[in-house]
């Protein structure tokens, strides 16, 4: 019987016995631990370092250990635990433990980010959309806000604000108007995947600024934000020619 055969037969936890004694093995026969723990679902943490192994099993053998309480966790700068595998689950399930929260038991040589760890797929989200799905009609909703008005103003709205001396009411409307619409398309893009925190913030107070970066940060498509651009001059460049 060669080894590959002889490590088969055994019990997962007789495997994972003899990756915490990997020292009395020979670096081939690890290796085959290893291979015969993967084969079985299991995820090894930390290869490179044999002294921190960990794994994570769907084998039935593993149940016990799924309930034994062996982790710990960091929350506000203090220790809490031991609490079991499937707790650790839960307050995962129910937000008490983010990402970064930092995690350790016996098998680890030091606290590990729990992202990092044997519970990484419970962080792990799909990345964004391609840039060509994404969908931008309330970004050409965002560009086109001054032609709506451009065209009302067309009617007399500017002058009746105006003349009710409410002028204030008209430029309000505007930005409750264009904040609500940037609002849209920065949840639409959130929802899409992409992480416009560090810029977002243009589409309060300046909106050409904000689908310019739009643009270069995502589809390249600068066509959006050169029409607001354009729309937002409209206004100046009508009053010029009548008062030419």
């Amino acid at each position: 019987m060669d080894l590959k055969e002889h490590f088969s037969k055994k019990e997962t936890n007789e495997l994972y016995e003899i990756l915490k004694n990997y020292k009395d093995y020979t670096e081939e026969a690890i290796d085959l631990v290893k291979n015969e723990l993967k084969s079985r679902g299991c995820i090894i943490e930390n290869e490179s370092h044999e002294e921190n192994f960990v794994f994570n099993s769907t084998d039935n053998s593993m149940n016990e250990e799924n309930n034994q309480k062996v982790w710990w966790y960091s929350n506000n700068g203090e220790r809490n635990g031991p609490i079991s595998t499937d707790e650790v689950k839960c307050l995962i399930k129910t937000n008490v433990i983010n990402k970064d929260t930092l995690i350790w038991r016996k098998e680890l040589s030091s606290w590990l980010p729990i992202s990092k760890s044997m519970f990484s797929d419970f962080f792990t989200s799909p990345p964004p959309i391609p840039v060509q799905n994404l969908n931008n009609k309330y970004a050409w909703n965002l560009a086109l806000i001054p032609l709506y008005f451009f065209i009302l103003d067309m009617f007399g709205l500017y002058n009746f604000f105006l003349s009710n001396d409410i002028a204030l009411f008209y430029y309000l409307i505007a930005i409750l108007i264009n904040i609500s619409v940037w609002n849209t398309d920065k949840k639409q893009l959130k929802k899409s995947g992409y992480d416009i925190e560090t810029w977002m913030w243009w589409g309060i107070f300046l909106v050409p600024v904000y689908l310019f970066i739009r643009a270069s940060k995502l589809d390249k498509n600068y066509a959006y934000a050169i029409v607001n651009l354009v729309l937002c001059l409209l206004p100046y460049c009508y009053n010029l020619l009548l008062n030419y």
